[in-house]
Order: C-alpha cells, then sequence, then structure tokens
C-alpha cells in the first residue's frame, strides 16, 4: 500500500514538475519570441508622431467632428482618423519621477529616453545625469534625424530627443544645443532663440545669432512658406540639411493659421520626409502636434479638434510613405500626457452637439486679445458671430451676462487667475465657455491629468506595443528595436 501511495506521489509530483516546466516553457518562449522579433523586424524609418497632450477623448472628439454627423449619428459607424485605424492599440502610463502628473519635459524624455525625470528636466536624470536620446542614437548609427512641430523648436518636446537641461525654460540654452546636435530637419517655431539679443524680438541673453551658426553648418535657412515648398531636395543628405522657423513663438493654432505665412504640420512632415528619406542607411522622424496642448489649456475644444485632424494629417503623410515600404517603416502615435480632463457630453442628459464647435473659424482668444487692444464692444460681438455663425441676438441673458462680467473685469483690471494658460484673456474664456456649453463638452482642470493615454501603430515591430506601458518603456522598446543602445 505504501508503495502504491508512494508511487502515485511520485507520478503526482513529477506531473506537477511537467506542468511546471510547460508554463515556464511558455513564458520562456514568448521572451525568445520578442526577442527574436526585436531582431529580425528592425525598422529602417521610423516616425515618432506625440499628439501633445492628446487623451482619447481629444481623438474621439476630432473623429466625431470629422464625419460631420451632427448629434444625431442615427446608428451610423464612424470613419476612424487615420492613427486610429492603425491596427496596434496600446495605453502608456504617464507619471514622471516626481509627480504623478507630469509635464512635456518629464513625458518627452521618457518617450525620447527610456528613463523617468522630474518635471520640467529635459533630457538627463533627477540628479543631473546626461540621458541619450533614441534620436541620438539613431544619428550615431548613421541615420538622418529631424524634429518637427507646432510649438517652438526649442519647446519641451523637440528639446528632450537633442537638448539636456534641468530646466525647460533655458530655451535660449536649448536652442543652442539644438544647433551642435547634428539634427538634419529642424521645422517649427521659436526664432526668437536664435536671433542675437540685440534683433527685434530676440529673446537670447547673448548676441549669438544661431543662423549664422547653422549656415557655417551647411545648413539651408527656409524661413518662410514658400521657400520651405519651393525647396528641392538635391539628393545628397550633406547638402539638404533644413532649418525653417515660421514664427517667433509658437506656430499659430490651425484654425487661425494663414497658409501663405506659416506651412501645415502636414506639409513640414512632408518635407521633412523628402529630405531625410534621402538616407540609405535610414531615418528617424519626431513629429509634434504642440499645439492640441495648448487649446486643452484654454478650454478651447474647437482648437483641439482643428489641430488634432491637422496632426492627423502628419500621420497620413507617414501612413503614404509606409503604403510604399511596409516592410521597413515603423509608425507610433502616442502622446505625452492627458491635458484638461476633457469629458464629452456634460450636465444631466445623454447629449453632445459637436456641430457647434465645426462652425467656429477661430479662437476666442484672438477675439478677446482684439477686444483688450481696442475696447470696441460692437466689434466684439461682430467678430464672435463671424468666428462661431452665433448672433448677439441669439444669445441667452445668462450667455451675456457671463461676457459682459469678463468686459467689466477686463476694465477693472483684473487679471486671470490661470497661469496655466498663454495669452489667456477673459472675454475670450467666457466666449470660450459659450461654445462649450453649447456643445457639451466640459473640462476637470487647466493643466495636464494623470490619465493613461491611448497609443497606436502600424509597421515593423510595432506589435511590440499593442498593451498597457509605461512612457519608458515605449522609449526603450524603441531603441531596441532601432539597435540603440540607451
Amino acid at each position: 500500500m505504501r508503495n502504491k501511495l508512494s508511487l502515485k506521489l511520485a507520478v503526482f509530483v513529477l506531473f506537477a514538475a511537467i506542468l511546471a516546466c510547460g508554463v515556464n516553457f511558455k513564458t520562456d518562449m514568448s521572451a525568445a519570441s520578442t526577442a527574436q522579433a526585436e531582431v529580425t523586424e528592425r525598422p529602417k524609418y521610423v516616425f515618432y508622431l506625440i499628439g501633445d497632450g492628446m487623451g482619447q477623448s481629444h481623438r474621439t472628439i476630432a473623429t466625431i467632428a470629422k464625419n460631420n454627423i451632427g448629434s444625431a449619428p442615427k446608428g451610423q459607424a464612424l470613419k476612424p482618423l487615420t492613427m486610429d485605424s492603425f491596427p496596434v492599440i496600446g495605453m502608456n502610463t504617464t507619471q514622471s519621477y516626481d509627480q504623478l502628473v507630469t509635464d512635456s519635459a518629464a513625458a518627452g524624455t521618457a518617450l525620447a529616453c527610456g528613463v523617468k525625470t522630474d518635471n520640467k528636466s529635459i533630457g538627463q536624470t533627477p540628479d543631473g545625469k546626461r540621458l541619450k536620446s533614441v534620436l541620438e542614437g539613431a544619428r550615431d548609427n548613421g541615420w538622418s534625424t529631424g524634429l518637427v512641430t507646432t510649438t517652438r523648436i526649442t519647446h519641451a518636446t523637440p528639446a528632450a530627443f537633442a537638448a539636456h537641461i534641468d530646466h525647460r525654460d533655458k530655451e535660449d540654452q536649448i536652442a543652442a544645443q539644438l544647433v551642435d546636435s547634428g539634427v538634419n530637419v529642424l521645422l517649427g517655431g521659436g526664432e526668437r532663440f536664435f536671433l542675437p539679443q540685440s534683433a527685434k524680438g530676440s529673446k537670447r541673453k547673448d548676441e549669438r545669432n544661431l543662423y549664422d551658426e547653422l549656415k557655417a553648418k551647411n545648413y539651408n535657412v527656409l524661413n518662410t512658406a514658400d521657400a520651405l515648398r519651393n525647396f528641392k531636395p538635391s539628393g545628397n543628405p550633406a547638402n539638404d540639411k533644413l532649418i525653417g522657423l515660421y514664427n517667433n513663438s509658437h506656430l499659430t493654432w490651425d484654425i487661425d493659421r494663414d497658409p501663405a505665412k506659416e506651412p501645415s504640420l502636414a506639409e513640414l512632415t512632408q518635407k521633412a520626409v523628402d529630405v531625410l528619406s534621402e538616407n540609405n542607411n535610414g531615418f528617424f522622424l519626431m513629429v509634434e502636434g504642440g499645439r492640441i496642448d495648448h487649446a486643452a489649456h484654454q478650454h478651447d475644444a474647437a482648437g483641439i479638434i482643428k489641430d488634432t485632424l491637422a496632426f492627423d494629417d502628419a500621420v497620413t503623410v507617414a501612413y503614404n510613405f509606409y503604403l510604399k515600404h511596409p516592410k521597413e517603416t515603423l509608425i507610433l502615435v502616442v502622446a505625452d500626457h492627458e491635458t484638461g480632463g476633457l469629458g464629452l457630453g456634460t450636465m444631466n442628459d445623454y447629449f453632445l452637439d459637436p456641430s457647434v464647435l465645426n462652425n467656429v473659424h477661430g479662437t476666442m482668444e484672438k477675439i478677446g486679445q482684439a477686444y483688450n487692444k481696442h475696447k470696441n464692444i460692437d466689434q466684439l460681438w461682430s467678430d464672435f458671430h463671424a468666428a462661431s455663425g452665433i448672433s448677439y441676438a441669439s444669445l441667452s441673458s445668462e450667455e451675456k451676462a457671463r461676457v459682459e462680467q469678463a468686459i467689466s473685469d477686463t476694465k477693472s483690471g483684473v487679471t486671470p487667475w490661470n497661469d496655466n494658460i498663454e495669452a489667456e484673456t477673459l472675454v475670450g474664456s467666457a466666449l470660450t465657455e459659450i461654445l462649450n456649453s453649447r456643445a457639451h463638452v466640459g473640462f476637470t482642470t487647466y493643466a495636464h491629468t494623470g490619465s493613461a493615454v491611448p497609443l497606436t501603430a502600424i509597421g515593423s515591430g510595432s506589435t511590440l506595443f499593442g498593451r498597457l506601458l509605461d512612457n519608458t518603456e515605449v522609449g526603450r522598446n524603441l531603441a531596441n528595436l532601432m539597435n540603440v543602445k540607451l
């Protein structure tokens, strides 16, 4: 009997061991498959497209607006944005080293370098250790590299890929580091940090003319929309390095943009691709839709829609390139964080009317700034009607009172309480609130949130990103795929 029990026990132990080995074997095989994918699916062309502040709600409201279905879809399926049509879908957590709610500097550093750092810090650890970015690794491996943005080129996200400094606001120093970075294409805004201190509009603290320094490094300076559009790559990457800065500060909101003065983000992206693809070794291109974040800071839902759609047009440029090189191209569409806590469907009902926002053809910020300058109430309402289609006569007494209070506060010299909003005006904010209320959209904060953000991807190695990842894992996975040691 004891021998039978011993035999049964031995069989049970053996079976349990086999099961355990089977589990371990599966785990090992999964790891081996991942490692093999990293080796056999290395992309030659990498697009890293970052919608700054772009949460899922930002994508959703832009999708609804693009489909132009009003407030009653009647069962109609929504045609997705290009970025939402990609087969790989993931989510990313975003906390920084020192805060659960990140800023763009720390989040950009995580995406670029695969390491957590403090808010405000660019391309280095909290204790000041210099980090290497995927862009710098691509450059060192002989790839061409590019940074394209609708913000200042010295702003937090682009800076995180090619600069190293303890505070994001030291943009004159960041500009100097960009000059020395060897990045082949620099396109965006922020001319004020490239002009000598004595030049009109400069924000530098010295007399360095960074344009002259870039020209000495064989860069083509293309600072008008026509110059960019007319530039034809020579076929020799060494001769086709570009810098183009189309605004003294950030590029204009897409809803207000004058195409004669500022190229679209899609145009900037296409020109970068034309130049970078001359390099037979490959290229790395970071493209940022930076003003999505700024619109969300200002609770400008119409601005969010227009800049998200403009960003998706840039994603489409990348996708068109992918269609020609599907086995060699990786496209990652990510966000550094969510801004505003955007909610779709506010108040106590099941209703959303984005058609209110679709009819908007200019920012309320611009209208508010014009009022602050001229103090012309008739012009204010005329501008509002022209931009939104909403007449003064159609406003409710509550809506009128909201704007009248803002006008009164402006006359009294009351300044906006919220320092997260650039160039904020009380009047512009009141007008924005009217639009949002009519559309039934709302916001929880004027700052960032700690929410996870969506990722979509397509192409070589993209399956590595199709799950919940920390933002540092996105950067590290990308580095592994690109054979870059961070």
